[in-house]
């Protein structure tokens, strides 16, 4: 299902479904709780870009995480766990790009291993408003990332292959193996794009193999 490092699900979630989270990350948003996290948009510090670890406080968002997780441990042939929940909530006109990045050299899961992320678009995901894009068959490859205010890939190692976007309509799920070369344009729109984002391995998978993402995919490391 994703011999290529991503596969388009289609739509997974209803317009009811996608409607009740949308008002439940407005709550959380409104709440402002220190029981999860937030992050700001670099340059636009009032606006805030992502949420994360949200789902033990609220019912809807946790049940299409598990969902999610139903669909993972068909694509691990056994049961999935779920490392991180992100809401993605690009701005319109100033959300900033996500540099291109393989999940599996920032999340602690040994190369080796398989993990999977999970992106459901809640509203209209398209290329001038910063659609998720992929590049296939880079599932195979550890790239070296550079760490400048997070990790990325650097251009160079990119050169010879060109990034696909995947425009996703509201309940539409993607799905891509935890080495596949992703990343997402700046919201140059009208319109804003949130999505939610549930990265998934295997439950007998330990979290914490720091060492060994970082000799796989550091450039400095590896240099």
């Amino acid at each position: 299902m994703v011999a290529e490092g991503y596969a388009c699900l289609g739509s997974v979630f209803t317009g009811a479904q996608v409607q009740e989270a949308i008002a439940e990350i407005a709550r959380l948003l409104a709440d402002k709780g220190t029981y999860f996290g937030y992050s700001h948009e670099p340059e636009h510090s009032q606006e805030i870009r992502k949420l994360t670890q949200f789902c033990a406080y609220s019912e809807p968002l946790t049940k299409m995480k598990d969902r999610c997780a139903e669909i993972a441990g068909e694509l691990f042939d056994e049961p999935a766990d779920l490392i991180v929940d992100n809401a993605l909530l690009k701005p319109a006109r100033v959300g900033s790009a996500q540099r291109w990045h393989q999940d599996q050299a920032i999340l602690d899961v040994h190369p080796d291993e398989t993990i999977y992320g999970f992106w459901i678009a809640l509203q209209d995901s398209a290329i001038d408003n910063g659609c998720m894009e992929v590049f296939p068959n880079t599932n195979c490859t550890c790239y070296p990332h550079r760490k400048e205010g997070g990790w990325f890939i650097p251009d160079e190692y990119l050169t010879s292959i060109t990034p696909l976007p995947l425009p996703m309509a509201p309940g539409e799920v993607s799905v891509w193996d935890g080495k596949t070369v992703h990343g997402s344009k700046a919201n140059t729109s009208s319109r804003s794009r949130w999505a939610l984002q549930f990265h998934y391995k295997p439950v007998r998978v330990e979290v914490g193999e720091r060492a060994g993402r970082i000799a796989a995919f550091s450039e400095s490391y590896r240099k």
